[in-house]
């Protein structure tokens, strides 16, 4: 429904009024490396053109249907997980029509953003998740290909978020 979508004004605005957290050195790569003081999730119906809360210039998709900013807690275990490896060596399929979107801000300005689409099994960060490669198909092989689909402890975490949020990939 058209009058759900949020507005590029109140998605601005919501992230200048959301409170600050401080990375947690300790996570994973490249979270751990990362200088960010916020981190909003963003529920969105992406498809074939959307595929990323923030496109290419900078502006949000206009298919963000809502929003809401993670507490240290919820930022410490979602990137917890998102930078483990028992979170990936599955399968995926060829689609990309993702539904949560996490973006990593600095001063209000976009300093990573992490796309998940359960429907076809992975993610697309801006910058590269180390973790999503440890698993490799006919490893030295002409062939050979990464594993970056999740794996069930991958979908119960990204899931676990979703429904603590009301967002799509948690009903």
């Amino acid at each position: 429904d058209p009058a759900d979508i949020l507005k590029e004004k109140e998605l601005k605005d919501y992230l200048m009024t959301t409170p600050a957290i401080s990375p947690n050195k300790k996570a994973g790569a490249p979270f751990n490396t990362m200088d960010y003081d916020k981190v909003i999730a963003y529920d969105f119906d992406g498809g074939r053109d959307d595929i990323a809360v923030i496109d290419e210039k900078g502006k949000f998709v206009p298919v963000i249907t809502k929003q809401q900013f993670l507490t240290r807690q919820q930022a410490d275990k979602i990137t917890a997980a998102l930078s483990s490896n028992s979170t990936y060596g599955d399968g995926t399929a060829a689609c990309f029509e993702p539904h949560l979107g996490l973006v990593f801000y600095k001063n209000d300005t976009m300093v990573n953003q992490v796309n998940i689409c359960l429907g076809c099994n992975y993610l697309i960060s801006t910058i590269a998740i180390p973790a999503t490669t440890h698993q490799v198909m006919n490893k030295g092989k002409e062939d050979e290909y990464a594993l970056i689909g999740f794996t069930a402890a991958g979908k119960k975490a990204i899931k676990g978020l979703c429904r603590e949020l009301n967002f799509y990939y948690g009903e």
